[in-house]
């Protein structure tokens, strides 16, 4: 608030310029957008490293279910609901799995 009082003192923009700008910056509809568009290009790319999936229409359902609850799992992470507030707690998960190495079925 002290920025846009000081802004209209020095001879700045109206405050519904100010306004306006503000409502762009956090217009949900862009945002939503951008979001889905880099969740797209993240699920190609997540959907080509698959294996072991012959049908495509599964290893796509697959693809989205394990990006999903990745999503839901980093939320909680970040509202501190995971592993008593351990906001690592992913990268801590993904580093053990590393450590440990890949899966081999007999």
């Amino acid at each position: 608030m002290f920025i846009i009082l000081e802004a209209l003192k020095q001879g700045g923009p109206p405050v519904i310029d100010i306004a306006a700008r503000l409502q762009q910056s956090f217009d949900l509809e862009k945002v939503t957008a951008k979001f889905y568009q880099e969740f797209q290009a993240q699920h190609q790319i997540f959907l080509h490293q698959i294996e072991g999936i012959e049908q495509e229409s599964d290893r796509r359902w697959y693809a989205s279910v394990l990006l999903n609850r990745l999503m839901f799992a980093y939320f909680l992470q970040k509202k501190y609901f995971i592993d008593g507030g351990n906001l690592f707690y992913l990268k801590q998960k993904l580093e053990t799995s590393e450590k440990r190495g890949q899966n081999l079925l007999s």
